[in-house]
């Protein structure tokens, strides 16, 4: 059979690449080599508790002193996990539900409600929303961002009221690199069997002393996977991006230009109705064709006084098998933090949103209006105050919304911060975050399934077959309010004198008029097709509890240990079903040993147990990564994901979409990385 040109291309590429590392001077390898020991490895962890955040608090502030349960996966981290995509590198963090519905899409929460288009978690890049208007959730399978340019990502569990409505459980913003980090060029390719090829290619140069600037491209193409009922599914997945960043810093202004045009094809296998009253699977390409722009300017005043401006625009257009959409988002926003005295240090900000859609339904999904513009008005104070120098600190701070949908919306948050000694923080927070509608829970009507009618368990008057199909429509509302949670998280972190760490948070969680939907009366007067409307409405509850712990040891200089473990449970008296129920436990173990100057190795154990809703079995999974430094600026590593098992189930979502319940396949790729 004839390979795809980008297969055959990577795996030529691949193979000169390891032609060209056996040619070279062994004397000039392991003198590299040793140069290049790992940089984590070198920190102490007293330094690594000093790692500068901005997510939290929205101003940067170290890791130690932040009165958050935050958790912060470096590029090392990424890198040493063999994760090929953003959702796999996130399974690093605690807390964190990442569960893959295919080869290319995922539902992904923090502290629950995972769904495959889960709405109560905020993703951020480089300050940019990462978010869909029509579903309140992420497209992950749109966001493919080479893990080349990331230099972190911060992970805040737990609601962050001042990001806005969205961040109720949580917030990840991925934080790519400076321009100054990505001087020089790189390259990298691999082929496999689940990702069947990749390229990434990336230049950067500096203009001037005050200028610097990257260009980067990416290429991907990953297999379909094995469906539970066996044979192949058809869930394929093609993506291409390239994009640049430009900065600039003279004096105490720095100027941030960055952009980016992307495409990708996600394949599905779904379960549509048909009007003869039976239910057919299809085939079909989701496609998405999209590119944004922004921009920022800071002025650093000192080290607690500057004020930054900073504003994006992207268009999103999507084909879908339900619907296409054009969507259009200006996003501004202006922030200034200023210290006054030694005691207090404020910040504040202002910020605007300006939306607009054009959808075309289809037979599954009607939208009206099909043309719509929405615009969110954002104001935000924040206030940390010094009770006791080195001791106590409170911060107050609240966020203020106006929506299209929901009018005015409040987010007020309370945290407290205690030191009691140079390697203890003991902190608390009381939170109050809402969750807002999107364009598809206000103006949509969807029809998901048929179903028999005697299914409903419902009575039926005399001489109807209980045979007979239903129609099941799920009816949007336009008088649907915010979900609204009020939290509390606790916390607490040691350094130990030897190299060990430990972080420990628990939260509970009270959510209330969460969206749920309740059955109408069935209409008999569209034969064959009986219809049960079901509408959108604000009558949930639930209540979540938890802890988590993440530990960090290095028993020697060049092996290093990172494990965590999480705890939920979730009380959810009116859930009639869908998803969103976490699982009680989730335990990650990654192991990171440079057993020689130039070899390393690294394994990463995962376990997560049973999930009731959907019910999905407890499994474990093992990654094994190998890499070679063959010198400074070549390494080429073999990694091997989902050792234990040939497949196991992670998730099956039918919400919405009844996509063909899949199993994830072990696999093995080979990677090439070079610098120059």
């Amino acid at each position: 059979m004839k390979q795809p040109p980008l297969i055959a291309m990577t795996q030529a590429m691949l193979f000169g690449g390891l032609l060209l590392s056996f040619v070279q001077p062994f004397s000039k390898t392991f003198a590299a080599a040793v140069d290049e020991v790992e940089s984590f490895l070198d920190l102490s962890f007293e330094e690594l508790s000093q790692v500068v955040i901005t997510s939290a608090s929205r101003k940067a502030q170290t890791l130690a002193d932040t009165a958050a349960a935050v958790f912060v996966i470096s590029a090392d981290d990424i890198r040493r996990s063999g994760a090929t995509n953003l959702p796999e590198a996130l399974r690093l963090a605690p807390g964190v539900q990442v569960a893959a519905l295919g080869n290319n899409k995922w539902a992904i929460s923090i502290r629950g409600f995972a769904d495959r288009y889960s709405n109560k978690l905020l993703v951020l890049m480089d300050g940019r929303t990462l978010y869909s208007s029509m579903l309140s959730g992420v497209f992950w399978e749109a966001q493919n961002i080479p893990l080349e340019n990331i230099e972190h990502i911060e992970v805040i569990r737990g609601p962050a009221p001042l990001w806005g409505a969205n961040a109720v459980n949580g917030v990840i913003n991925i934080i790519t690199k400076s321009t100054e980090e990505t001087l020089g060029g790189q390259a990298v390719v691999a082929t496999g069997t689940e990702l069947r090829a990749e390229g990434f290619v990336r230049q950067g140069w500096k203009i001037n002393d005050d200028t610097a600037m990257r260009v980067y491209a990416k290429a991907q193409d990953y297999g379909s996977s094995q469906m539970v009922a066996g044979g192949q599914n058809a869930d394929d997945w093609q993506n291409e991006r390239a994009g640049f960043r430009l900065e600039h810093a003279q004096g105490m202004d720095q100027w941030l230009v960055e952009g980016e045009v992307y495409h990708n094809q996600a394949g599905d296998r779904i379960l549509l109705p048909l009007p003869t009253g039976l239910n057919a699977l299809k085939n079909f390409d989701q496609r998405m064709h999209a590119g944004y722009l922004l921009s920022r300017w800071k002025r650093q005043i000192s080290a607690t006084d500057e004020y930054s401006l900073q504003a994006y625009f992207e268009h999103q257009s999507l084909e879908h098998v339900w619907l296409t959409q054009d969507t259009d988002t200006l996003d501004m926003e202006f922030q200034q933090q200023l210290a006054i005295g030694d005691t207090q240090d404020i910040i504040w900000g202002l910020g605007y949103r300006h939306t607009r859609d054009d959808i075309t339904g289809s037979v599954y999904l009607t939208i009206n209006p099909a043309q719509r513009t929405s615009r969110l008005f954002s104001a935000y104070f924040q206030d940390e105050i010094t009770l006791i120098p080195n001791r106590w600190h409170l911060t107050l701070g609240s966020r203020f919304e106006h929506n299209d949908y929901t009018g005015f919306e409040v987010q007020p948050n309370l945290r407290l911060l205690w030191m009691p000694d140079p390697r203890n923080r003991i902190w608390a927070a009381v939170s109050r975050v809402v969750r807002t509608p999107s364009r598809g829970e206000s103006d949509g009507r969807a029809w998901l399934i048929n179903t028999p009618v005697g299914a409903l368990g419902k009575p039926l008057p005399p001489l109807i077959d209980p045979n007979r199909p239903v129609a099941i429509i799920w009816q949007g509302n336009p008088d649907l309010q915010a979900e609204k949670m009020i939290g509390l998280d606790i916390g607490w972190r040691h350094q130990w004198p030897s190299a060990l760490n430990l972080d420990l948070a628990g939260f509970y969680y009270n959510y209330d008029e969460l969206r749920n939907f309740s059955a109408g009366a069935l209409d008999f007067s569209n034969p064959p097709l009986l219809t049960l409307p079901f509408l959108g409405g604000n009558t949930g509850s639930a209540k979540i509890h938890g802890l988590e712990l993440t530990a960090n040891w290095q028993p020697f200089a060049d092996w290093r240990l990172q494990a965590s473990y999480s705890y939920s449970r979730v009380r959810w008296p009116n859930h009639i079903g869908g998803g969103g129920i976490p699982p009680i436990h989730q335990f990650s173990l990654l192991s990171s040993w440079t057993f020689h100057p130039a070899w390393r190795g690294d394994a990463w154990l995962r376990h997560v147990s049973e999930i009731e809703d959907p019910t999905i079995p407890a499994y474990t999974s093992l990654d094994i990564q190998l890499a070679w430094k063959i010198q400074r600026d070549l390494e080429i590593s073999l990694v091997g994901q989902n050792l234990l098992e040939q497949t196991h189930l992670e998730y099956a979502s039918e919400q919405f979409l009844r996509s063909i319940p899949t199993e994830i396949e072990r696999g093995i790729y080979l990677k090439l990385n070079a610098q120059f």
